[in-house]
């Protein structure tokens, strides 16, 4: 589900800069249980997406988003401040990464995969998501 939610997260986010592919990044490896790996060669406007794990803090950011798992958490900071104000969409699936200025959230509730958005980072970073996506957050940091 959540591999699912990235995809979606791509398709109705716009970037200031735009490349042939959409890169789709982790820090880790064997993101989501291989689900992530999944993605590769989908379409996002036009776009092939092409997914690369394990991804080294050299490169963060050339990617278009950057989804960071719990094995990322203690240096969510560091990989933020890499990533900071350029065009780099950054989500994660662990507390508190909004506060950290992170701009996604992936969580359960109820058994159910929910997002919340922090605005702020979103601006920041020149990225635009789309309103209805917006209204769909469970909380949105403005």
């Amino acid at each position: 589900m959540k591999a699912g939610f990235l995809l979606n997260f791509a398709k109705f986010t716009q970037w200031s800069r735009q490349r042939d592919k959409l890169l789709m990044c982790s820090p880790s490896t064997q993101v989501l249980g291989g689900q992530f790996a999944l993605l590769q060669g989908r379409l996002v406007d036009g776009r092939d997406v092409e997914v690369r794990q394990g991804v080294a803090n050299a490169d963060w950011r050339g990617c278009d988003l950057l989804f960071l798992t719990d094995s990322d958490e203690g240096r969510a900071d560091v990989i933020l401040r890499a990533v900071a104000g350029i065009p780099v969409l950054t989500v994660a699936d662990f507390p508190g990464f909004l506060h950290l200025g992170g701009m996604m959230v992936l969580r359960l509730e109820d058994s159910r995969v929910r997002f919340d958005v922090n605005l702020v980072a979103v601006e920041r970073g020149g990225l635009v998501l789309n309103n209805q996506m917006v209204k769909l957050a469970g909380r949105v940091l403005q």
